[in-house]
């Protein structure tokens, strides 16, 4: 589609405007500067990957009702449901995943910032990573985890050819 190309061209000049050197900045504001580039670079991963999502939920649900490698059952998706079925469940996927992935990188850096404060890890920063990560995708998974078991659902969704 001419639109997703050209959507994904303005994100891709976005991004490269984003990887410019950026002046620091307070907290908050770095902090909705991180929100909103992960978010982006959220929906424009999903859009991309979506067909392949799909193509495996189905290929794991599978039963009996389609063919048996990755190829075939794209094309007798494509050909059954057209190919706006290889994108079935973005929304629940980009509804969880985008909130997520803001809440993740927040997490993350604040517990960085204030990990790394205390005197016995920071001359740890292995453990400083390790522990920020743990907690970020903690925290971000109570809100992906439920978005991705519906749109699971959605992309299996009781295959049966028309």
């Amino acid at each position: 589609r001419p639109a997703f190309a050209r959507a994904c061209f303005c994100l891709a000049a976005v991004a490269a405007v984003a990887a410019e050197p950026v002046k620091p900045v307070g907290p908050l504001l770095d902090g909705l500067r991180n929100g909103c580039a992960s978010g982006l670079a959220t929906v424009c991963a999903k859009a991309m990957l979506q067909p392949f999502d799909t193509i495996k939920t189905l290929q794991q649900a599978n039963t009996g009702k389609l063919p048996q490698g990755m190829l075939q059952t794209a094309t007798t998706l494509v050909n059954d449901r057209g190919a706006v079925s290889l994108y079935r469940g973005l929304g629940v996927a980009l509804l969880g995943s985008v909130p997520a992935m803001s809440v993740y990188f927040a997490v993350y850096q604040s517990c960085k910032r204030t990990l790394h404060a205390y005197p016995r890890l920071s001359g740890q920063p292995m453990l400083v990573v390790v522990l920020s990560a743990a907690f970020a995708n903690t925290f971000a998974a109570t809100l992906r985890v439920p978005c991705e078991l519906v749109k699971q659902r959605l992309q299996a969704g009781g295959y049966a050819p028309p």
